[in-house]
């Protein structure tokens, strides 16, 4: 008897049973292609679906296998956009917010299966700094990590979100393969700057005020960028530490932060937005967004089965809820 099944989305856990009784001896093998977080590229996914023992009378046990197994991993390439306004100086446990930011940055670096990605390394104050170009040299991506700074000039301290974001879309522009294009930016603030012309002589006309409440021409230029950026299809990822400006500018100021860093990200929905709640959370952080950027949507698994049949469980943990009566023929469901 063959059982049909519906499958949509991307990760699930690789392999999933239940016990059933009274079935019929069952195998499934099929191909999907589903869409990661970068838009067009695809993976493909392998479904295979087998029950054991493969020999059954009426009413023994079987155990239904789902095997769901990526047949290939897409190539990426993506920007780290690291903050580095004056701000970074800020200290939790007496080590700077920046050097929180340049261990996570390298834990996710550490992650990256470097024969199909590439890494490019933006910083960003008052002004962006291509510190390091699209590479799979990961020894060289680390090295820039390490050599980013504060800067000195008091007319660099500030935070334009929309330049750093400018350009690391610019680097990612220079792809000539069919990579899905990333932007992870981090800022311990928000857009405080704005422009592209930002100079010591006119930097107090490109500057919005430290501590805003509500839209101004500096976030209005990083939401445009960032828009700019989802229009040639680049996936951004926005990971904020506010704390600081909790702190010095009060609730009002954080509270804005994190829309603006909402509004940037990808995703209607804000699952793009990460929010660290110390400093020291941000490589966990980096690793979940490593995670995402494979695996843009859950994959929900559909079994169905007639009402003759008992569902007798085995599913693993919180992943699997079934609905003996309240779905057609006995639909019994499991959600990565």
């Amino acid at each position: 008897m063959n059982i049909p099944r519906d499958f949509v989305g991307v990760n699930s856990p690789p392999n999933n049973s239940m016990w059933v009784t009274c079935l019929a001896i069952l195998f499934l093998g099929a191909v999907f292609l589903v869409a990661v977080c970068g838009g067009d590229p695809e993976i493909e996914m392998n479904v295979t679906k087998v029950v054991t023992p493969s020999d059954l009378v009426a009413c023994d046990d079987a155990r239904i296998w789902i095997n769901i197994t990526p047949e290939n991993e897409p190539s990426a390439d993506i920007v780290l956009v690291i903050d580095t306004s004056f701000s970074m100086k800020d200290k939790y446990n007496n080590i700077e917010t920046i050097d929180y930011a340049k261990g996570a940055a390298k834990t996710f670096v550490d992650l990256v299966n470097f024969s199909s990605n590439n890494v490019s390394v933006v910083s960003y104050n008052s002004i962006a700094t291509l510190e390091q170009n699209l590479t799979n040299n990961a020894t060289a991506i680390l090295d820039s990590i390490d050599g980013l700074t504060i800067p000195s000039e008091v007319w660099r301290g500030g935070t334009n979100i929309g330049e750093g974001i400018r350009i690391a879309q610019q680097e990612l522009d220079k792809s000539t393969d069919e990579s899905i294009e990333v932007i992870v930016l981090f800022t311990d603030g928000t857009a405080t700057f704005y422009g592209d012309d930002v100079t010591e002589a006119n930097y107090t006309s490109r500057w919005c005020g430290n501590c805003p409440v509500s839209d101004t021409i500096c976030s209005d230029y990083a939401k445009n960028e960032a828009q700019k950026s989802k229009d040639n299809d680049t996936t951004i990822f926005t990971v904020g530490f506010l704390g600081g400006i909790e702190c010095h500018c009060g609730n009002a100021t954080s509270v804005f932060g994190r829309t603006l860093l909402k509004d940037i990200a990808s995703d209607g929905t804000k699952t793009r937005y990460y929010e660290s709640p110390t400093p020291e959370d941000l490589e966990d952080v980096y690793r979940s967004i490593y995670r995402h950027i494979y695996a843009a949507t859950d994959l929900i698994a559909v079994e169905y089965l007639s009402p003759i049949f008992t569902v007798l469980g085995g599913c693993p943990g919180d992943r699997c809820t079934t609905f003996p009566n309240g779905l057609p023929h006995g639909k019994d469901g499991w959600r990565g």
